[in-house]
């Protein structure tokens, strides 16, 4: 018996898919997702931090225009009186508070405040010494 070729039936491999699977997909899609959901959230908190670093900044700009305010004052100023002080820039809070510690000397505490934000300096004027050195603290 003779072979030919021709008349031999040629069985052909069973084609595999070559698309991908659901499961591949939806795992694609989870990974997608949660690095999408991760910049996001990165974003977010660079946004936030930079708010917060530019509210500060303000703060301490504040106080130190309201520092020189009251150290270019003349120390009899009635400005300058013993008490508490406020005034409301929105939406910044400011607060001072004098106090006579002796004829000459007199002691300002100041404070700048946003929401739960607190930034605060002590500092002295003194009727003799014209270089007020400040003290800062922030909370």
């Amino acid at each position: 018996m003779k072979h030919n070729k021709k008349n031999k039936k040629q069985f052909k491999k069973p084609v595999k898919d070559s698309g991908f699977t659901i499961i591949e997909t939806l795992f694609s899609l989870l990974l997608i997702s949660l690095a999408l959901m991760s910049i996001s959230q990165m974003i977010t908190a660079a946004i936030d931090a930079q708010r917060k670093s530019s509210l500060r900044f303000n703060m301490q700009q504040k106080i130190e225009y309201c520092r020189n305010q009251l150290v270019s004052k003349s120390f009899a100023d009635p400005e300058l009186e013993e008490g508490s002080y406020s005034s409301a820039e929105p939406p910044l809070k400011i607060k001072w508070d004098i106090q006579d510690i002796s004829p000459t000397l007199k002691s300002i505490h100041l404070s700048v405040s946003y929401k739960k934000i607190t930034k605060e300096a002590y500092f002295y004027i003194s009727k003799h010494i014209k270089n007020n050195v400040p003290k800062e603290v922030i909370k």
